[in-house]
């Protein structure tokens, strides 16, 4: 069962076989996309999600997949395989996608507020929009005895230490702007790194030899995860997302929901580490 959603800002999936397992994808649109309709953009994310979740469904031999989507429209139109003009294009890509994997599909519609974590997944935002709840971050340093120097992903609304680095050119709080533009050896880091940016973080992490906190959700299917497990010194379970996290206030404004799901905290140290395990 594959369950989709697409926003103005991207797409998220959640696959789910046998009845247990959950893998889930999501990514921004590029500026092409970005300007499509809604209809169009749910239409290119079901093609963008079967393409992702392509190796799996061979792996796992699956032949016939219930696509479950909040849209009317695209649901119809896969179904019978028919479009207006300007979703013909975006009807084919998935048609033949479909028959190179020699599935069958079925499209059924699923109310809106049924799809809340599909929903969170598309519309993904940048750190600020949710954060750790006060004293969470307190407690995990205190815990781990770990006092950081500057905190890499930060706002002058959400940050942990006075010294912060920001993406906003505006924050005129801070006098570092783009995390990736510093060195990052030679000083504790603390981070509630941005999801898209987390295998960047890593690889940062490995070149600079560089020492942080991370706190990420539990998604182990994950490349980044996998390599969170495999670099990191320490591990912390911190529980349900919703028991973790505070929204922002352009979540609020949007009435997005948190994702669901348990947040962890990893301890990173590769300052004496001498080659990169991943090359």
């Amino acid at each position: 069962m594959l369950t989709t959603d697409a926003s103005p800002q991207g797409w998220g999936a959640m696959l789910i076989y046998d009845n247990l397992i959950e893998l889930i994808q999501h990514n921004y649109w590029i500026e092409k996309e970005a300007e499509m309709t809604s209809n169009a953009q749910e239409i290119n994310a079901i093609y963008q999600e079967l393409h992702r979740f392509e190796q799996v469904l061979k792996k796992m031999q699956v032949r016939i997949v219930l696509i479950r989507s909040d849209n009317t429209i695209v649901v119809y139109d896969i179904r019978k395989w028919k479009a207006k003009e300007y979703l013909i294009k975006g009807i084919r890509q998935v048609f033949y996608l479909v028959k190179r994997l020699q599935l069958q599909i079925t499209t059924i519609h699923i109310k809106g507020k049924l799809n809340s974590t599909t929903d969170s997944l598309s519309r993904l935002c940048r750190s600020g929009d949710y954060t750790p709840k006060d004293g969470m971050i307190q407690m995990i340093c205190k815990t781990w005895n770990y006092k950081p120097q500057i905190d890499i992903f930060a706002s002058q609304y959400n940050k942990l230490i006075n010294n912060y680095v920001t993406v906003d050119l505006n924050d005129l709080e801070t006098h570092f702007h783009n995390a990736f533009n510093y060195k990052w050896s030679k000083v504790k880091l603390y981070s509630y790194t941005p999801i898209p940016v987390l295998n960047r973080v890593l690889q940062k992490m490995i070149l600079d030899n560089a020492e942080e906190i991370i706190i990420p959700p539990i998604w182990s299917e994950q490349s980044w995860y996998t390599k969170l497990m495999n670099l990191s010194i320490k591990f912390l379970f911190l529980g349900l997302s919703e028991r973790i996290l505070k929204l922002g206030q352009r979540m609020k404004d949007k009435d997005q929901k948190l994702l669901s799901g348990n947040e962890s905290a990893f301890r990173l140290d590769l300052s004496q580490m001498q080659e990169n395990p991943y090359q």
